[in-house]
This record gives structure tokens, C-alpha cells and sequence, in this order.
């Protein structure tokens, strides 16, 4: 039954084949597979019946969750650049629950006895953009497209990058870093 729970929260339906008719089913049909029997009764159910005995089937669509596309419903992305050599320091005004990063080309953790501040760092020289989600317990989530930073623009200050709580509610633009 868990199974069941979990493929609908996926969108997904089951059926349920017993073992006594997926036999017979293979034995008078051997030209006619069972998965034609079920495509012709349920329309984009599996192209195929093996030895399993639940079938993954789309769910109607009028069942399916979808988010809207609108612009209510953007969030923009900070941009900031992170070097080899240095760390940045990413301060929130809520603690951080959850940190998902785009590819191993950067590391981050959040720093020792603070829990709203993200430290994040290269691991290694040269990584192609990449991204960064963190979402806070406020339920906000923040996006960061992160790049590459040699450290050769000396004119260029570093700074703490602070994402305020109102960008992250509603449409927001790009931040800059540095």
C-alpha cells in the first residue's frame, strides 16, 4: 500500500496484474502481449509485462499538479563568483535548512555557530558556471548562479553577499557580487 501512496504523490497510477492472470494471459496469447490487452483498455500504460507485477500508467491529467509559469511565480538568481584561494560568506536572515549544489566544482557548508551564514568556496581551479539552491526556515529559497573568480581583478572589492527576504518572496533580479 506504501507503494501505492507513493507513486500517486508522483503522478503515477499502478495496476495490478495477478500472478494467475499474467500466466494465462502469456500462454493464450503468445502473438498478443499483454501490455497491447492494457494499452487498448488504458490509454500510455507500459509498452511491456515482464515478471513484474505493478505497471507504472499516467495519471489523467486532470489529476496532475502544475506549477504556473507566471511572473509571480519567478525567482530571479544572484549571481556571484567564488575564488580557489578565498572564501564568501553568504549571510541569511533566516537559518539555512536545506543547501543543494550544482556540480562539484564548488564546496559549502554552513560556518560553526552561526546557523544563517553559508560559507562556499571553490574545490577546484577553472569550474564552469554552476548553481546553488538554499532554502531557509522560513520556508524562502534563494538562487545563486555561481562562477569562477582568479582572484587577477585586484580592483574589484570583495564583499559579504546578504540576500534580503523580500527578494526571495516574490520576481527579483539578478544580485551582484563584488
Amino acid at each position: 500500500m506504501k507503494t501505492l501512496s507513493f507513486l500517486a504523490t508522483l503522478g503515477l497510477a499502478t495496476l495490478t496484474l495477478t500472478a494467475s492472470a499474467q500466466k494465462s494471459t502469456h500462454r493464450r496469447h503468445r502473438t498478443t502481449t499483454a501490455s497491447g490487452q492494457i494499452a487498448s483498455v488504458i490509454p500510455g500504460a507500459a509498452a511491456h509485462v515482464g515478471p513484474a507485477t505493478y505497471l507504472p500508467v499516467a495519471a489523467p491529467a486532470s489529476t496532475q499538479k502544475i506549477l504556473s509559469m507566471q511572473e509571480q511565480n519567478y525567482i530571479g538568481s544572484y549571481r556571484m563568483t567564488v575564488g580557489f584561494q578565498k572564501t564568501t560568506h553568504l549571510i541569511f536572515p533566516y537559518a539555512v535548512s536545506y543547501v543543494d549544489l550544482g556540480n562539484g566544482g564548488i564546496i559549502a557548508d554552513k560556518a560553526r555557530g552561526a546557523e544563517n551564514i553559508v560559507k562556499v568556496k571553490a574545490s577546484q581551479q577553472g569550474f564552469p558556471e554552476t548553481n546553488m539552491t538554499v532554502v531557509t526556515t522560513d520556508g524562502r529559497l534563494y538562487s545563486f548562479l555561481v562562477n569562477y573568480d582568479d582572484g587577477r581583478d585586484a580592483k574589484r572589492p570583495r564583499r559579504v553577499l546578504a540576500p534580503s527576504a523580500r527578494q526571495a518572496q516574490g520576481p527579483t533580479r539578478a544580485g551582484k557580487e563584488g
